[in-house]
């Protein structure tokens, strides 16, 4: 979310674990979707993908994050589950919902692919390649039309729609390029499961960025707490005053994850009624990870939004140039 107030997105061939009985051999459509499902699982190949993602981290009380060596990481809920195996990185959610075999009626895997020179998600290379792959694991998949994207701190990504309406199946492929590679994610899940958990899943592949370097991140002198005010004085036109100040505190640590509180306090008084006012709305708090780079400051917010900001930083006071030629000066916070 934005700091500013506003109102206002690999299949192996030969596999035939996609196969899928004809429909008077499959005693429901719920099954169907637990051996497909089961299929996808067991179609990760460990000659087409690089893993890219790794080791899990705390980022806020609601979220994770996920780390790798390579640099990259996301965010997820906490209470999933996201485990590496083989070459892929699958991703459980708190409340996944199983068949009564104990079969997951919904996978979500993350993993890594050579882009072969490709430089744009939107180039058709990409949704034909993702296709072409998929077909190879399930013949019938039908690619629905239009392209979703997404905005992630690696770039603009793709979200690519198909179905299998036979098992009532649905699966979005995710796509991004990054530095020569391509992060892939496929979302799959009986149809309604698919559409429950779809903004999670955005958010998730969302919030996907290069982990800032705790050396890079003290160059920039970010690193510590800043804090600006805003104070605003009315007269209510019958006497009295009203007074309004609102607390904007950023604290960028490190690790390259940061909190941003916000905090109103409103007093005064009206002379006729002879009210008089005072309010805390108590502390605000947001947060995600940050990095900067030549003079641009990325804010990648829990919940997918990303900012990029010019600004300008001192020993004592950080500037920030925000939408409509509006800068926010911010004071640095001695550090008790």
């Amino acid at each position: 979310m934005p700091i500013t107030r506003t109102t206002g997105e690999a299949v192996p061939a030969n596999s035939s674990a996609g196969v899928i009985e004809p429909a008077a051999d499959r005693p429901t459509r719920r099954k169907s979707v637990r051996l497909l499902l089961k299929a996808v699982v067991l179609a990760a190949s460990p000659a087409a993908a690089t893993l890219l993602l790794g080791i899990p981290g705390v980022l806020m009380a609601q979220d994770k994050v996920f780390r790798h060596a390579s640099g990259l990481e996301f965010t997820y809920p906490a209470g999933w589950e996201v485990r590496a195996e083989g070459e892929r990185v699958f991703v459980s959610p708190a409340d996944l919902v199983k068949d009564a075999a104990g079969q997951p009626l919904e996978v979500c895997w993350l993993a890594g692919e050579n882009a072969e020179g490709i430089g744009s998600v939107r180039d058709p290379r990409v949704a034909a390649y993702l296709e072409s792959q998929l077909r190879q694991w399930q013949p019938k998949i039908q690619r629905l039309p239009g392209v979703r994207t997404l905005r992630t701190g690696l770039g603009e990504a793709a979200v690519l729609a198909y179905q299998v309406p036979e098992a009532g199946l649905k699966m979005e492929a995710y796509a991004v390029l990054h530095d020569g590679s391509a992060v892939v994610m496929l979302h799959a899940a009986r149809e309604d499961l698919l559409a429950k958990r779809q903004p999670e899943m955005s958010r998730l592949f969302s919030s996907l960025a290069q982990e800032q370097a705790p050396a890079a991140a003290a160059e920039a002198g970010i690193v510590g707490a800043w804090r600006r005010s805003q104070y605003i004085r009315t007269s209510p036109g019958t006497g009295g005053v009203i007074s309004s100040t609102t607390y904007f505190i950023f604290e960028f640590a490190a690790d390259g994850s940061f909190r941003f509180v916000e905090r109103d306090r409103i007093s005064g008084n009206t002379a006729d009624l002879s009210v008089i006012l005072g309010r805390d709305s108590g502390a605000q708090v947001r947060g995600g990870r940050w990095r900067a780079d030549n003079g641009m400051l990325l804010l990648q917010w829990a919940d997918g939004t990303v900012e990029r900001l010019p600004f300008s930083v001192s020993a004592s006071t950080l500037r920030l140039a925000l939408s409509g030629g509006k800068r926010w000066v911010f004071d640095r916070v001695p550090v008790r």
